[in-house]
């Protein structure tokens, strides 16, 4: 957000511009989304799964229909991590500092398309207007504090000093390789857009697996990033149930990292069974 206007809920709450925006916005999703049968991508390619769809429907009046969304694979998510792999090297190997950019513009066409993003998650999980807003801040707040911090340790590649006598010491920051994001339903915005920012930022490249909940949201997401630069395959989006893809995504050997948010009992059983099988801490 801009220095010269600091957003609250007061703020918010208080601009009756704010308000007008939203609601147009609202009105506008409706014809523009709604309905529709929607894909995978993988590579930059739309995909349908030839085991059907599943219809997302809202939780604030669940005879609409937000979109059809397809029931992803194993083997679509093998593709997936495939594809990701294929372009992990010369990601990794792209300048930090356009890596940077491509988050920066991330950040402003975020700020551009807010009110349909926060009017997309309304429908979707049901939040309301200040909630969904703050979701579409929070994103734009945290690319750019990102893109700072990077910036600000010059990608994370600078001389140390010497940890004894004769020792040179320097830093890399080194990406891992493919990282699998999977996202809540509570802030299907935000929350992915963290994930999914870190590890492209740091080099890494992503298969990204939005709740079944918000697969709207994830799909805005994703096309926001491609948007603002991110090369196809560097970045993928699957759907589908998520028990499917747990075991390709545990025993793959080119998983690099799981970052997922949703409950307990789901995050440490996939801690346990990837960290039981694969060669990372």
């Amino acid at each position: 957000m801009s220095k010269e206007r600091k957003i609250t809920y007061v703020s918010m709450l208080t601009s009756e511009d704010t308000h007008a925006e939203y609601e147009k916005a609202v009105r506008e999703v409706e014809t523009k989304y709604f309905g529709k049968h929607y894909s995978m991508y993988i590579a930059g390619r739309e995909v349908f799964s030839e085991y059907g769809e599943f219809e997302d429907r809202s939780p604030i009046d669940t005879s609409i229909i937000v979109g059809y969304f397809q029931k992803g694979s194993r083997e679509h998510v093998r593709e997936a991590i495939d594809k990701a792999y294929e372009s992990f090297p010369i990601w990794a190997n792209h300048d930090w500092r356009e890596r940077v950019k491509i988050m920066q513009n991330a950040s402003k066409l975020i700020d551009e398309r807010k009110y349909e993003i926060a009017a997309i998650i309304t429908y979707e999980v049901g939040k309301n207007r200040m909630e969904a807003l703050a979701e579409c801040y929070e994103a734009i707040d945290a690319l750019r504090y990102y893109a700072k911090v990077m910036q600000e340790n010059n990608g994370y590649e600078k001389e140390l000093g010497p940890g004894g006598p004769g020792e040179k010491c320097r830093m890399i920051c080194k990406p891992y390789g493919v990282w699998v994001v999977i996202s809540p339903f509570n802030f299907p915005f935000m929350l992915a857009n963290g994930m999914i920012q870190g590890a492209l930022l740091t080099g890494n490249t992503v298969v990204f697996k939005p709740t079944s909940e918000a697969p709207l949201t994830g799909l805005i997401l994703y096309k926001l990033f491609i948007d603002a630069g991110v090369p196809a395959g560097v970045l993928n989006y699957v759907t589908g149930p998520g028990d499917v893809f747990e075991d390709e995504i545990i025993t793959n050997k080119k998983v690099a990292g799981i970052a997922f948010t949703g409950s307990r009992d789901v995050g440490m059983r996939l801690y346990r069974r990837f960290t039981s099988s694969q060669p990372y801490p």
